[in-house]
């Protein structure tokens, strides 16, 4: 049975724009919580129906999930 470390890299939320993967990334690393965006590239190619390509992502280690949702939860509405 694998024991897990902590240090893997899971999928704290996805965006449907940069900015607000950029912005859910700021207040991490204001906190002291490594993170890595995902799929920005595509965001820039195309900025305008990304969602239906798929969603820009913000990845933590296993060990920091909780509390960066808990200082992420705002930046997850969609704003509709």
């Amino acid at each position: 049975m694998k024991q897990e470390s902590g240090d893997e890299l899971v999928i704290l939320a996805e965006y449907p724009y940069d900015w607000q993967a950029h912005i859910a990334k700021g207040i991490l690393d204001d906190a002291g919580i490594p993170c890595i965006i995902n799929n920005e590239l595509f965001g820039g190619i195309y900025p305008i129906g990304f969602n239906s390509i798929g969603a820009i992502t913000v990845s933590v280690r296993r060990r920091d999930l909780e509390e960066a949702r808990r200082l992420t939860a705002h930046c997850s509405d969609s704003g509709d």
